[in-house]
């Protein structure tokens, strides 16, 4: 004599039933021995991976202590809070080194542009076209790091910024072209 369910059925709803069996055909009776059925022993059918967990070990130990309907909820509480904490977790605490390498990486990467002018700057005679071109794109690029937002703890990087404009700006008018 074999149990048969679908393979659809829930895990909690398979204890259940292996458990009524167990209750009601569990004794000894005329044609059987007590613990005969429902027992693991595969004919036709393989047993499913939730009957055999409940052969090896019993009821689980929220199905053991609590009503059924608690213990399916907290389960399923269980089912969503563990893998959302997985994920959360790493999360906010990398929130923090993301948020400060956006941040710094806004002000970085004027750096590039800052060192372009520099270079252009210092390689060979300037004619007066060519340096009103730099002081132009050092203008451009200063009115752009004015409109820069950060946060007051990232200040410093903004002010050493503007600050390196303003040594490349001096520079580059101590190499004026002559009229």
């Amino acid at each position: 004599m074999e149990l048969i369910a679908r393979e659809s059925l829930h895990p909690a709803l398979s204890d259940l039933l292996l458990e009524a069996a167990r209750e009601v055909h569990g004794r000894a009776g005329l044609y059987k021995k007590s613990g005969e059925f429902p027992a693991p022993i595969e004919h036709d059918f393989a047993i499913s991976a939730d009957a055999a967990r409940y052969y090896a070990s019993g009821r689980g130990f929220f199905y053991r202590t609590f009503p059924f309907w608690i213990a399916s909820l907290i389960e399923r509480i269980l089912a969503i809070v563990v893998p959302m904490t997985i994920i959360l977790v790493p999360g906010i605490k990398i929130a923090p080194a993301v948020f400060r390498w956006r941040t710094e990486s806004r002000i970085y990467r004027w750096y590039a542009v800052l060192q372009h002018i520099d270079r252009d700057g210092h390689q060979g005679p300037l004619n007066q076209a060519g340096f009103d071109a730099l002081l132009h794109r050092l203008a451009h690029m200063e009115t752009a790091v004015m409109k820069l937002a950060v946060p007051p703890a990232y200040g410093d990087l903004l002010y050493d910024l503007r600050g390196h404009i303003a040594v490349v700006r001096k520079g580059l008018l101590g190499r004026r072209p002559a009229d």
